[in-house]
């Protein structure tokens, strides 16, 4: 199902990469938030619940921050056609 050649692979893997890492996040602060409830004071329990937020935090401004620093190098300064820029075109990527 995947595409083989390279533009349409790359349209594909962001359309589904992206949110893909946004739902993990979600969950993992999720998951953090639900251990920092049922800690019930413990402090051990409360540091491992603050770490896997933190953690789910650091990612998703990773993913976000290399999306834009990606978008501004083959759009601003190389200049490449075929790359869509931002979530206006509905999920961003390159365009066949």
């Amino acid at each position: 199902c995947l595409p083989t050649d390279g533009p349409t692979f790359a349209a594909a893997f962001f359309k589904w990469s992206l949110p893909l890492a946004g739902l993990i996040a979600f969950l993992l602060i999720l998951y953090g938030s639900f251990l920092r409830i049922i800690s019930a004071g413990n402090p051990e329990n409360m540091q491992k619940a603050r770490d896997i937020i933190v953690a789910a935090l650091t990612g998703l401004l990773i993913v976000i921050f290399a999306v834009v620093l990606l978008q501004i190098i083959t759009r601003g300064i190389l200049g490449l056609p075929g790359f869509t820029g931002g979530s206006s075109g509905g999920g961003g990527g390159l365009v066949r």
